[in-house]
């Protein structure tokens, strides 16, 4: 196709094709020196630019986050609009402080304190052993290169360094102790009156004309965000690796190839020596002489005139092992040098070698002990050496696939149907999402919502680029349907619009007969009896902590906010709308702090440190406050 268009555009048509070309491209580079292109700086913090889609990767967080911690409770509507968006920032500005400072400050972490740093990571290990190999293919797994995942650790290390160093001087007095326990085991003794909302609702009822007034004046409360469904084509190593067919002889092959050095447990030895110096550039007499010397030690040892142990105290010249008796530890195959080791894994346990020569001189080399040694049964391995071998093939295949994928998805941008053929793969498709996406799966990712909703993407209906997931992971998609924010019909949310309806007019009537008994109490009215035999509730919580046992949380929160009773008032009251609608009258009976002497040592331990822990992080706080105070910071409202 290339070649096909270079024949047609010589001469004046190539002219006319490049002066057509650069009118828009010219547009486009003047376009983006003003509006910084796609990705502009929304801050810039002491000369650092924060961009537009970290901010946007930051908000996903944030709300995968909350997702996380709150479970099926998640509402994505209560965190829409500036708050969360605005909070991200503020993250990412002081986070960008701290570094700035630590750079400016020369806070570095060593390269002995990086190599150890490393090296202890269980992720980077075989068998408890840091692994090089492991390193890099772990790296490389995660899309990294070792010069910039140890460039992160260096500046990670550099901007904890200060903010550790204040939260190592945090210190908690016996004074500051007591108090926090008085204040964490205190009790409080606490009841209710209970006003169910459910109690009124035959009270009241609405015909079409409220219902419909209603929904007029509420209609927020029924808009549909934007949403469109996806059609996608996921390619993955790990979907690979279940495809790859491994040849069972090669699995064999590799086995054999590793079998004596990877597969082999044991067969170290136990070693001992004895050397007389003779350097290789020693004249022939001293060479001679020493190795004389020493076959007459060995003479003796081996007529039991003298142990090896003690003749290698008397006689050896290495001073690393002659006050050891000779003894060069448990060695295994590598570990010596070569006109050593030879020798050394020769000989029977007890043997003792003639004098062989190195290097350094003459040396008796005796062999004190033997490990057995166990090899692993091909069986035993073959699963993992089959995914090793598929892992390799992978490795190339993935990033093939890859680029195929995203040549087709381009070529075809009207349909993922082609790249399907060609790549034998499935087109999946997700459910309705807004621009919040989905809490897992592919609609859950960041870069595939940023692509759904974008112009190319939803305005135009063509495939997206290939997106990189991370992990070994690549995804094209498509709108496959699309349905614009709108407000649902009232036909179709009329029971809701009832429900939602009621719910306040019960609400309200159960407020208002709280407030009533409120009064009432106020007034020294009995708890038991201004209850009765109506739908109001007496509860006697009796003596609660802060962790409530089976005290509904907003209760619980409620009493513990309350004043102490005190002389002039026996009893403290207050109202509180409960999340389902109905009220309650809280009444708070009697507060009891907790004792220090009460605390077990142990326990008390425990308590000082998670104190010291508070406390820690109100320092590091204070001191990014202090920092950010003394930056620049520039945010650009306009961009947010």
């Amino acid at each position: 196709m290339l070649q096909a268009i270079r024949d047609v555009t010589r001469g004046w048509v190539a002219y006319v094709i490049v002066a057509v070309l650069i009118v828009p491209f010219a547009l486009f580079g003047v376009y983006n020196y003003f509006t910084g292109g796609s990705n502009p700086p929304i801050a810039k913090v002491e000369g650092r630019e924060i961009t537009r889609q970290q901010l946007d990767q930051a908000v996903q967080q944030q709300r995968q986050r909350l997702r996380r911690m709150l479970g099926e409770q998640y509402d994505p509507a209560m965190f829409e609009g500036e708050a969360l968006r605005r909070q991200a920032l503020e993250e990412l500005i002081n986070s960008t402080v701290v570094d700035a400072f630590a750079e400016r400050e020369g806070l570095r972490l060593t390269d002995e304190g990086l190599r150890e740093y490393i090296s202890q990571q269980a992720a980077f290990q075989v068998e408890g052993e840091f692994s090089a190999e492991r390193y890099q293919t772990v790296l490389r797994q995660s899309g990294l290169t070792p010069d910039r995942y140890e460039a992160q650790l260096r500046r990670q290390y550099a901007a904890s360094q200060l903010p550790q160093a204040v939260s190592t001087s945090a210190v908690v007095t016996d004074e500051e102790l007591a108090r926090f326990v008085a204040l964490q085991r205190q009790q409080r003794d606490v009841a209710i009156l209970r006003v169910p909302r459910q109690a009124f609702g035959e009270a009241f009822t609405a015909d079409e004309e409220t219902l419909r007034d209603y929904y007029q004046s509420h209609k927020d409360r029924w808009r549909r965000p934007e949403q469109v469904k996806l059609a996608f084509i996921e390619l993955s190593r790990e979907q690979l690796l279940a495809q790859a067919d491994v040849d069972a002889e090669a699995v064999r092959e590799r086995y054999e190839s590793l079998k004596d050095t990877r597969f082999t447990q044991g067969g170290e030895r136990r070693v001992r020596h004895i050397l007389l110096e003779a350097p290789s550039d020693a004249d022939e007499a001293t060479v001679a002489a020493a190795r004389d010397k020493l076959a007459e030690v060995r003479s003796r040892i081996v007529s039991d005139e003298l142990d090896f142990a003690a003749a290698a105290e008397e006689f050896s010249q290495d001073p690393a092992t002659a006050d050891e008796g000779g003894s060069m530890g448990w060695v295994a195959r590598g570990d010596l040098p070569e006109a050593l080791e030879g020798p050394a894994f020769d000989l029977e346990a007890g043997e003792i070698s003639e004098p062989v020569r190195s290097d350094f001189g003459w040396h008796l080399v005796m062999v004190a002990d033997v490990r057995d040694q166990a090899v692993e049964p091909f069986e035993d391995v073959r699963d993992e050496l089959r995914q090793e071998l598929a892992g390799e093939e992978v490795e190339n295949r993935f990033y093939e696939l890859s680029n195929e994928l995203a040549n087709l998805a381009y070529e075809n941008p009207d349909s993922l149907q082609p790249a399907a053929d060609a790549l034998d793969q499935v087109i999946s498709r997700t459910d309705w999402i807004s621009r919040d996406g989905a809490d897992s799966g592919v609609a859950s990712e960041q870069a595939v919502l940023e692509a759904a909703f974008s112009e190319e993407v939803l305005g135009e209906r063509r495939n997206s680029e290939a997106i990189d997931l991370g992990d070994d992971r690549v995804v094209v998609v498509r709108v496959a349907d699309h349905r614009p924010a709108t407000i649902r019909e009232f036909e179709a949310v009329r029971e809701e619009v009832r429900a939602d309806w009621l719910a306040e007019r019960t609400a309200e009537k159960a407020r208002e007969r709280g407030s009533e008994l409120q009064e009432a109490l106020a007034e020294g009215g009995e708890p038991q009896q201004l209850a009765g035999d109506g739908p109001v509730a007496f509860q006697a919580y009796g003596w609660i902590g802060r962790d409530g046992g089976d005290v509904p949380g907003p209760i619980r929160e409620k009493a513990f906010r309350m004043p102490r009773p005190d002389e002039d008032a026996a009893r403290q009251v207050a109202g509180l709308a409960l999340p389902d609608g109905s009220y309650a009258v809280v009444i708070l009976r009697g507060v009891r702090d907790g004792k220090l002497s009460d605390v077990a040592d142990e326990e008390r331990q425990q308590l000082r440190s998670r104190l010291r822990q508070l406390d820690a992080a109100g320092s590091r706080q204070a001191l990014v406050q202090s920092l950010r105070a003394d930056a620049d910071v520039t945010i650009y409202e306009d961009r947010l």
